[in-house]
């Protein structure tokens, strides 16, 4: 029978002292690498960017706004506005005349007043004026004229009327010398004289001289007037204008004298009626 050997006495060691732990500070973050900066790539001399995405952008907003458009056409075309109401035509009813009756017929008068024709001319023969000649104004020099007192004035070139007007009178001509005229019947005044224009421009006032008039007493006597104005029984004296002078004699026993009497700037003229 085998021995049987003694289990070994072991004793119980004591426990171990946990190992201390060494506190240890957080890692430090690490800054992440920033990428290098991206340096363009050199472009080739003498090439020229591309204009395709431009062009491309262009377009699409072109379709874009054109469908817009084909949308929006349609839908203000399906609306159009109402058609105006109907006007209705309204007659008027009849109206009813009254039967004519049998009234005298009414005479009517113009309320217009008949226009008195005026006196005829004493001389209804006498020749037309002339046709005046203008000239324009930007030709020839300034010619003025005035008359004392104020008369008609008209400017000759030989027979050839070049410019006539109530005084003062404007026009243009071409530098000369000229015939004038200063007239007017009503005042019995007519005097002629000659004018040299020279310059670019020339201005000059015409003055009408006087006379006198002296009307005895024919036999027998009667009533004289000058130029329409009448003056009483003779005999008369009278200031007038030179010029021709229209002198009307009414005599007592029922006659008529009427003389034309030229009369110069201080004359004295004396005009003898015939009554008998």
């Amino acid at each position: 029978m085998p021995a049987i050997e003694p289990e070994p006495h072991t004793v119980p060691s004591a426990p171990r002292p946990a190992p201390k732990r060494e506190k240890t500070s957080p890692p430090a973050k690490v800054k992440a690498k920033e990428p290098p900066p991206r340096v363009p790539e050199p472009r080739e001399p003498g090439k020229p960017r591309s204009k395709v995405p431009v062009i491309a952008a262009g377009a699409g907003l072109v379709a874009v706004l054109a469908a817009v458009g084909v949308v929006m056409v349609p839908r203000w075309m399906a609306k159009p506005p109402p058609p105006p109401p109907p006007v209705t035509e309204t007659t008027p009813p009849p109206v009813e005349t009254p039967v004519a009756q049998n009234t005298p017929p009414v005479e009517t008068t113009s309320k217009d007043p008949v226009k008195d024709p005026g006196p005829t001319p004493d001389n209804p023969t006498q020749a037309p004026t002339p046709p005046v000649e203008t000239t324009p104004a930007a030709e020839g020099a300034l010619l003025v004229l005035k008359s004392d007192p104020a008369a008609r004035i008209k400017v000759f070139a030989g027979k050839r009327l070049k410019a006539s007007a109530r005084s003062p009178l404007n026009t243009h001509l071409a530098p000369g010398k000229y015939e004038v005229e200063v007239s007017d019947e009503a005042q019995g005044i007519l005097k002629r004289t000659q004018i040299t224009l020279k310059g670019d421009a020339m201005r000059e006032t015409i003055s009408v001289g006087k006379g006198m008039l002296q009307i005895p007493s024919p036999f027998p006597w009667a009533t004289v007037s000058v130029d329409g104005q009448t003056l009483g029984p003779t005999p008369q004296q009278k200031s007038v204008y030179e010029g021709v002078h229209t002198v009307n004699f009414d005599c007592s026993n029922g006659k008529k004298d009427v003389q034309k009497i030229e009369v110069g700037e201080g004359a004295t003229v004396k005009v003898k009626g015939t009554c008998s």
